[in-house]
């Protein structure tokens, strides 16, 4: 699909990043020559090709080179921490690790090399470049979070990933010249849904980046300008943009596709864009169901996640396989030509969650057994019911508390760890907190050290915001952790410096009180870490957009970053001559 968009429009743009792009002629010329380097360094039909690279043009360029060339990819993000990219690494067969230049030594391995696509391009050699492939073949392989501490590999196969981007070109109207935002994390499935149907419709996909991405008005701005017609955000973010202010004249805006979360907000009405819910395990390829979101005039309760796709089957069912009647509540089975090969490396999971498929007349047809939870609704939609495990949505992101646990229990000096979800007290927001048994019980734990400790070998929405240290975890009587009599996550500590220092300064005192609006903690002093307090990505979000509004400007994202304490931020806007003390608004803490 890419390669006939190739032929018939080659001057078009293809992939751009600020001033930098790359046309379907340049993309597909390079692509060609990266996919003969690695077909010279495939010495079989096994083994998978890693794209360890940032959203820019080298990430698109990898990913279409692999297909080109018949390899399966794993796209992994280079913002985890080392160990965990490590990890994913040695689980799969990697011949070869494509990625940035610093990143080079440190990923080399035994058995595999690492390089540029610079360095891919110079050492290609002449000759052809692809490979015959068929629609069974490996497409590409997502790691998503796991219960046993290791993160499980997905694998896709082409012809699912083909009935995706086949469907998604027709059911989100993308045409030539339309331009999608490629903002998803590279090793996020959503980069599916943006890079493949963009490229077989002749669209143009638009780079993000992460500073812009994260403050919901500059990403409006962003959208507006340069002429954004569809984009891909999760849900929490998706519900900050929604808020917003739109124009409804001159607006290119078209499609604001949402998921990974259950949505909560609904589109204002005569907002100039449609607004279209996905819900889909990566297992089934992305999105299994779809619906457009209306305004909320008429309509009562949250959005559904819509119907099956054409190539997918969902059905409730219960415990027995069998269908669940009416309006009852089931868990959510799918089928169809979307469902994964399995997970790498994982026969006995794989045959315990993708199952024979009963009502699929096909040799051989398995469906995935999602434990989620959902009903029929009487317009034939379904609605999300939740999860029948403990599997939870940080962010948008797929967590299994057990696998933060099973880290945690590494460390030298944790006896036993068990992780739960809790509510943060912001709309549908969920965080974990820890509770840790130390190994030995006449030391106290440091529990900052135990947080830097997951930090290093976790993605950040798998690090518990808060720990517990108990002498022991409770038990029931057939020996499971009794999460009833676990203590509230509110019994422990936010992660404080060693030495609490109130605020001094006007400015301080208002940083102090927007901070403990902002992360919801009572106490906050003015060298405490706004991301030890439990802040992310998107509450950073959320102080940007209360810095500008109190300061009259915006201060940059990267200063807010690395001035993280509430002493050096304070000196940061004091030092800039920018901005003097009395244009400050204190009549509030945020927006």
């Amino acid at each position: 699909m890419f390669e006939a968009r190739a032929a018939l429009d080659p001057h078009r743009p293809a992939v751009c990043h600020g001033p930098h792009r790359l046309t379907y002629r340049e993309l597909d010329d390079r692509a060609n020559r990266v996919a003969a380097f690695l077909r010279s360094r495939r010495r079989d039909d096994s083994g998978m090709v890693a794209i360890c690279l940032p959203r820019g043009l080298d990430l698109v360029v990898a990913i279409v080179a692999a297909t080109k060339a018949g390899i399966g990819y794993l796209p992994v993000d280079p913002t985890h921490p080392r160990e965990r990219i490590n990890r994913t690494l040695s689980t799969a067969a990697v011949r070869v690790i494509l990625t940035m230049k610093d990143q080079v030594a440190d990923l080399s391995r035994a058995g595999a090399i690492a390089t540029t696509v610079d360095d891919a391009l110079a050492a290609a050699p002449t000759g052809q470049y692809a490979a015959a492939s068929t629609p069974s073949d490996f497409a590409c392989a997502i790691f998503t979070s796991g219960s046993t501490g290791a993160p499980k590999g997905v694998v896709i196969e082409r012809r699912a990933l083909a009935a995706f981007t086949r469907w998604a070109c027709a059911a989100f109207a993308l045409r030539a010249g339309d331009r999608f935002g490629l903002a998803a994390s590279p090793g996020f499935d959503a980069s599916l849904l943006e890079i493949w149907p963009t490229l077989a419709a002749g669209a143009c996909l638009d780079v993000v980046d992460t500073d812009v991405l994260l403050v919901p008005n500059l990403l409006r701005d962003w959208v507006l300008t340069s002429e954004v017609t569809h984009l891909f955000l999760t849900s929490a973010l998706a519900e900050r943009v929604l808020r917003l202010t739109w124009p409804s004249e001159r607006c290119a805006f078209r499609r604001l596709i949402t998921g990974g979360d259950r949505l909560q907000q609904r589109p204002r009405p005569k907002q100039p864009f449609r607004v279209v819910n996905c819900y889909g395990p990566t297992e089934v390829t992305i999105v299994a169901t779809s619906a457009a979101v209306a305004p909320p005039g008429g309509v009562t309760g949250l959005p559904s996640i819509g119907k099956a796709l054409p190539h997918v089957a969902v059905y409730v069912l219960d415990n027995e396989l069998r269908f669940v009647p009416g309006p009852a509540i089931g868990e959510l089975y799918i089928g169809g030509t979307g469902v994964a090969r399995g997970y790498l490396g994982r026969p006995d999971l794989t045959a315990e969650r993708f199952v024979p498929d009963p009502f699929d007349p096909r040799p051989a047809a398995r469906m995935y057994r999602t434990g989620d939870l959902g009903r029929w609704l009487a317009n034939g939609e379904i609605e999300f019911c939740g999860r029948a495990d403990a599997q939870i949505k940080i962010r948008g992101n797929r967590v299994e508390p057990a696998e933060a646990a099973a880290h945690l229990a590494k460390h030298p000096a944790v006896a036993a760890a068990h992780v739960l979800p809790h509510s943060t007290g912001r709309a549908g927001e969920l965080s974990l907190v820890a509770y840790v048994v130390p190994e030995n019980p006449e030391m106290a734990l440091d529990t900052g050290d135990l947080k830097r400790f997951a930090a290093s070998r976790l993605p950040d929405y798998l690090v518990p915001a808060r720990f517990v240290v108990l002498p022991r975890l409770p038990l029931t009587t057939n020996g499971k952790v009794n999460q009833d009599a676990l203590p509230a996550p509110e019994s422990a500590p936010a992660f404080h410096s060693a030495t609490f220092s109130p605020p001094r300064t006007d400015i301080e005192q208002w940083l102090t009180e927007m901070w403990q609006h902002i992360l919801s903690v009572d106490h906050v002093g003015i060298d405490d870490s706004f991301f030890d307090l439990g802040g992310h990505s998107l509450l950073l979000a959320q102080l940007h957009e209360a810095l500008g509004h109190g300061l009259g400007r915006e201060v940059p994202m990267d200063a807010i970053m690395s001035h993280h304490t509430i002493r050096t931020l304070a000196d940061f806007i004091a030092d800039d001559q920018r901005i003097s003390p009395p244009q400050l608004d204190t009549s509030s803490p945020g927006p």
